[in-house]
This record gives C-alpha cells, sequence and structure tokens, in this order.
C-alpha cells in the first residue's frame, strides 16, 4: 500500500479489534451519489470511554471500521499475545456497541444499508433480534469509507487484510489533485 503519497489521511478506526483474516470476499456498496448520508454525523466513545468522539473528525481521511469484541479484553490480546511486547495501538479504538438487533449503533445501521450482505446464512445461537439480512455476521467484518464519509466496501470476515491494501490506495489517490507534467524545456533564463 503507497501510504507515502498521502501521509495522515488513512485512519484504521476499529471498534475493538484487531484484524487477523485468511481470504478474499469484498462486496461493493451501493450508496448513490446523491446521498448526503456520510458517517459523519455518528460519534462513539473511545475505547476507555474517556471522551465521545464525533467521525467528522475524519473527514477527508479513508476510514476502516471493524466490530469487535471486549475493550479490555482486546488490548490486552494487543499487548501481551499478538503481536505482544507490550504493543499499544496507534489508531483509534472505540467502546464496544451493537452492530445488529433492535439496539444497533445507527452507524452501523447506517453502513449495512447500502452494502450487501456477506454471507447468506446466520449462526445459530444468536442473542439478538430481529434479524436482518444484511446483518453484520461475525466479528472481523470491516467497512471501508472513502474521503467524503461514504461507505464503499463490505468485507467479509476472513478477509486478508493485505487484500484491502489496493482498495485502500484506490481511495487514497481519489481526489488527490492531479500533477501536470511537461517535457518542454523552459525559455527563460534565471539570474
Amino acid at each position: 500500500m503507497n501510504m507515502a503519497a498521502s501521509p495522515g489521511s488513512f485512519l484504521l478506526a476499529t471498534f475493538l479489534g484487531l484484524i487477523s483474516l485468511v481470504s478474499s470476499d469484498k462486496f461493493l456498496c451501493n450508496q448513490p451519489a446523491s446521498s448526503a448520508e456520510t458517517i459523519y454525523k455518528f460519534g462513539a466513545a473511545d475505547i476507555n470511554k474517556s471522551r465521545n468522539i464525533s467521525f467528522s473528525e475524519y473527514q477527508g481521511k479513508v476510514v476502516l471500521l471493524e466490530p469487535e469484541g471486549n475493550g479490555t479484553e482486546i488490548l490486552h490480546a494487543l499487548q501481551y499475545v499478538r503481536p505482544g511486547n507490550g504493543f499499544e495501538p496507534n489508531f483509534q479504538m472505540m467502546e464496544m456497541v451493537d452492530v445488529n438487533g433492535k439496539n444497533e449503533h445507527p452507524l452501523f445501521t447506517y453502513l449495512k444499508k447500502y452494502c450487501p450482505p456477506t454471507s447468506d446464512e446466520f449462526e445459530d445461537g444468536l442473542f439478538y433480534s430481529p434479524l436482518k439480512v444484511n446483518d453484520v455476521r461475525w466479528n472481523y467484518e470491516q467497512f471501508l469509507v472513502d474521503r467524503t464519509g461514504k461507505i464503499r466496501m463490505r468485507y467479509h470476515h476472513h478477509t486478508d487484510p493485505s487484500a484491502l491494501a489496493g482498495d485502500i490506495d484506490s481511495l487514497l489517490r481519489e481526489g488527490e489533485p492531479e500533477i501536470e507534467m511537461s517535457n518542454e524545456i523552459p525559455t527563460h533564463r534565471l539570474h
């Protein structure tokens, strides 16, 4: 992924999580260009519940969202297990929220509205209702949002993180000013 061309323009905002997956199943979301909906009207508390973060803070950035589990458990896993050695994430992590059911966070209602489901099947023993066809099926599903705050891609929970690199790089290049190159030799002299 060529991040050097756009320093600071990529943000990994996970909902309590890491990415450790194995295949590539991506789904193009179909939010109409005329739709004014974006992630910028939503917010959530950080993982420590010490401050409420508005997603409008991420305007102009490419954002990867991933629903996860218990915050303390995830932070300890990062610090002591994988990758371990006292690792501390350098990306924003949010509090755990419901991504499905009657109490689902409005952000996930928006994200799922324009994206196809990643699977046709539901797991047994789900503890929420109502069940909807576009529900998040498992932790580690990811949603990729462009610089304008609109949902662009949804990834199955088995998607290898390296499979996202091309899509992220493509979104980072979108909207960047074109640099005009010329083969002409200047005709003026510098004194």
